[in-house]
């Protein structure tokens, strides 16, 4: 990261790319520095108003022009409104919402566009020696030494170059306004980050504690299964009996049968000319051996 970049991080300007990977602590951190730079900004356009509202004041208390009467008026809403805003940066948060304070900011940035080409004009006719401007006849052109304001009217006089220096310098600051203001704050970072620090509940955020730990003695106990409780769950309704078939996942069901073979004898018999009596033509084979 060079310098620029940690300049514009630090004011709070940074790109949304690098906005997207900072947690809720760093972005309120970035939030809280970027409140110092705001309030020297919103300061500056105050001294400017103040300072334009003291030279506009001077140049109408000697030639009362409508286009410096309505620069005063703007200069005076400049003042209330970077007040306001000041405020509502240190004292009452509340107060300062979104709408609001861009509107505020956009009136105050088409008024001073306003007010700088008003006097740029005013100044660039008062820069020409041979003009001078008149009550009733308006502008008119005569030589550098014949200009006198008394002739205009019955004031206190002034030089034409201090006459002509303050509307200039009138039209500098004023463009160092109409700049100032022209950093628009981005709701973006306004946002509170309250709802960004919310904890999880307080069973999710301690799971692994909330759990207990098996102990040699419960691991030998067998669980319960779903047939071991009284309540189970209903089952099908049955039209006709069904044999009752081994489970998928029983070691025997992928078995073959195995053949069935005669039981053997306990005792063996001794005499093999034993036949039991009840044996048919046990009788014929006895004569037949006789």
């Amino acid at each position: 990261m060079n310098f620029l970049q940690k300049i514009r991080r630090y004011v709070g300007i940074a790109p949304r790319c690098a906005r997207g990977s900072e947690t809720p602590s760093q972005r309120s951190v970035r939030f809280q520095s970027r409140q110092i730079p705001l309030l020297l900004l919103h300061a500056a356009q105050l001294v400017l108003a103040i300072i334009l509202m003291g030279l506009g004041a001077y140049n109408i208390h000697f030639v009362a022009y409508q286009v410096l009467a309505v620069c005063l008026v703007i200069d005076i809403c400049t003042i209330l409104i970077a007040t306001y805003l000041i405020i509502c940066r240190i004292r009452c948060s509340k107060l300062c919402r979104h709408y609001s304070s861009l509107l505020l900011q956009v009136c105050m940035l088409v008024a001073s566009v306003i007010a700088l080409g008003l006097l740029a004009s005013l100044a660039q006719y008062w820069k020409q020696p041979e003009c001078t401007y008149r009550f009733k006849s308006g502008y008119q052109c005569s030589p550098y030494g014949k200009r006198d304001l008394r002739i205009q009217w019955k004031r206190d006089t002034t030089s034409y170059v201090t006459y002509s220096g303050a509307l200039i310098t009138g039209s500098v600051l004023s463009a160092s306004e109409a700049t100032s203001i022209a950093f628009f704050d981005k709701w973006a970072d306004l946002r509170p980050t309250s709802q960004t620090n919310k904890s999880p509940p307080p069973q999710v955020q301690h799971t692994e504690q909330a759990m207990p730990l098996a102990t040699p003695a419960s691991q030998r106990c067998p669980l319960a299964e779903v047939w071991d409780s009284s309540t189970q769950l209903p089952t099908a309704h049955r039209s006709r009996p069904e044999p009752i078939l081994p489970d998928e996942d029983d070691d025997y069901a992928d078995r073959e049968p195995e053949p069935l073979t005669p039981a053997q004898m306990r005792f063996g018999v001794t005499n093999q000319e034993h036949r039991p009596l009840s044996t048919p033509g046990y009788g014929a084979s006895c004569a037949a051996a006789n």
